[in-house]
């Protein structure tokens, strides 16, 4: 296949052949599996932690609503 970086060829490669991708995506799914979400039971220092998936979805109303990663 041609492309404006040169010739590409994937259909040959070995997925563990990318070890570093592959590693990045497993911490990725890692982290997205634990992220705290509604009622998750967890604290740190004796605080409860929040929805941190509202972040993700809307930080910048997150933090407009005055929201935290942990509870006050």
């Amino acid at each position: 296949m041609s492309s404006r970086h040169g010739d590409v060829s994937n259909s040959d490669r070995d997925p563990d052949d990318l070890p570093v991708l592959k590693h990045a995506y497993t911490v990725y799914h890692y982290w997205m599996q634990h992220l705290p979400g509604p009622e998750n039971d967890l604290d740190f220092k004796g605080r409860a932690l929040g929805n941190w998936w509202v972040f993700l979805g809307d930080y910048d109303g997150a933090k407009e609503r005055g929201l935290g990663l942990v509870a006050p």
